[in-house]
């Protein structure tokens, strides 16, 4: 559900003054609008296979590029100039 729910608001415009778009994104690539618990039930096991005992899928755990920020600080003239909102 949640991320049904993140699609909504990306759809209604929520994110629009809060995320600044980079490089052409404007979204989280982890969104998985069209996921259900029928899908992810299906995902096999990759993380601790070799163990047998492994439990973690790409639907149950967090994506590689999750946690990655950054920070830009300028002054607003340099940001303006750069077409940066």
């Amino acid at each position: 559900a949640s991320h049904h729910n993140m699609a909504a608001a990306y759809d209604r415009g929520f994110f629009d003054d809060l995320v600044s778009p980079f490089l052409g994104l404007y979204r989280d690539n982890n969104l998985r609008a069209d996921s259900s618990p029928e899908k992810l039930a299906k995902l096999k096991p990759v993380f601790g296979v070799r163990n047998g005992d492994a439990t973690m899928t790409a639907g149950n755990s967090t994506p590689l590029t999750d946690g990655a920020s950054v920070a830009l600080l300028s002054s607003e003239e340099w940001a303006s100039a750069h077409s940066i909102p």
